[in-house]
């Protein structure tokens, strides 16, 4: 009896890490995946920027203002049509920066991702398709902040749309 009560507990045990195993792989495919662009333009063309207090004397937040721990940042994302790409400019950027992108389409995620900016302080994503967003436009948003002690925080943010 002490057998099968071993090997139903080692089979549970294995079963638990194959599933946190691919829960795991879900999340690092999400990311991996799931790229999208951010920034809102008007019908003339005009993009809004939406600027936010930053930096908090780690680095991050740019220049300006110094020992005061309060600069201004700013991302710009251009518009984007389904299927493309779009390319996030955050300022001010630099080491440790990443870009965080959200679109929904009929009220419902259709996209989040997290990418982080490059030497020239810029990060591009895909826009569409995945798994929840097959096709059509979206609203989106987008942040450039950075990790503190697994804590994102944001610099700034702006808006953006994607055609069909």
């Amino acid at each position: 009896m002490r057998i099968l009560s071993t090997a139903a507990g080692t089979a549970r045990h294995g079963i638990g890490a194959v599933v946190e195993a691919a829960v795991v792989v879900a999340i690092g495919a999400a990311l991996v995946f799931g790229a999208a662009v951010i920034t809102r333009s008007d019908p003339a063309g005009a993009a809004d920027v939406y600027a936010a207090k930053g930096g908090n004397g780690n680095g991050h937040g740019g220049g300006g203002n110094a020992g005061s721990g309060s600069t201004s940042a700013v991302i710009v994302v251009p518009d984007g049509v389904f299927g493309g790409t779009t390319t996030a400019t955050a300022n001010p950027g630099g080491p440790g920066a990443w870009v965080h992108v959200r679109c929904y389409q009929g009220g419902g995620v259709a996209l989040e991702a997290y990418v982080t900016v490059d030497g020239a302080n810029q990060a591009t994503f895909q826009l569409g398709p995945t798994p929840s967003w097959p096709s059509g436009a979206a609203s989106c948003e987008a942040e450039e902040g950075y990790w503190d002690n697994s804590r994102w925080q944001v610099l700034a943010s702006t808006t953006f749309n994607v055609s069909p």
